[in-house]
């Protein structure tokens, strides 16, 4: 009997907690000769803030706002991420952890259909998008093994 499984082929980016992200930025710039497009693919910021309200921690609402920033590294994105309002994911990473590498974002094209396979699997969504949100995303409690967090991502099609 084969299990469900959820293929890691669509890796879009990954996601770095940091306390500073213009510091960060302006680092990555002068060292690496990094360009920042916010959001990726179609963006025309350096950098971002973003509100969330309503989106789900741990199963409750919550508002929060980040500061995000995305550069391109090969084929992928590296996300920075700066908490700034509310208290989620990745103010929690930051208390525990220190900067450093929080998730790897993987493309999906059925966010609901990866998203009842990870739970078949025993996997729960830790933080997820809130209803009319630009894109469909969710972070899952995969960190447990191996210290990987996956986020799901979504993209919604244009109306």
């Amino acid at each position: 009997m084969s299990q469900e499984n959820i293929p890691l082929t669509g890796v879009h980016h990954i996601g770095v907690v940091v306390k500073d992200i213009e510091k960060t930025m302006e680092h990555y710039e002068k060292n690496y000769s990094c360009v920042f497009q916010t959001p990726p693919e179609t963006g025309t910021e350096r950098m971002r803030i973003i509100r969330h309200k309503g989106a789900l921690y741990r199963g409750k609402p919550v508002d929060y706002a980040i500061k995000s920033a995305f550069t391109k590294l090969g084929p992928i994105y590296i996300e920075f991420i700066q908490p700034l309002e509310g208290r989620e994911l990745r103010t929690e990473f930051l208390e525990n952890h220190g900067e450093g590498i929080q998730h790897i974002g993987i493309r999906v094209d059925d966010l609901e259909g990866e998203l009842a396979k990870m739970a078949k699997l025993g996997f729960k969504i830790v933080l997820r998008s809130e209803p009319g949100y630009p894109t469909n995303w969710a972070y899952l409690d995969t960190d447990k093994m191996g210290g990987i967090m996956y986020e799901l991502v979504q993209r919604r099609k244009p109306t």
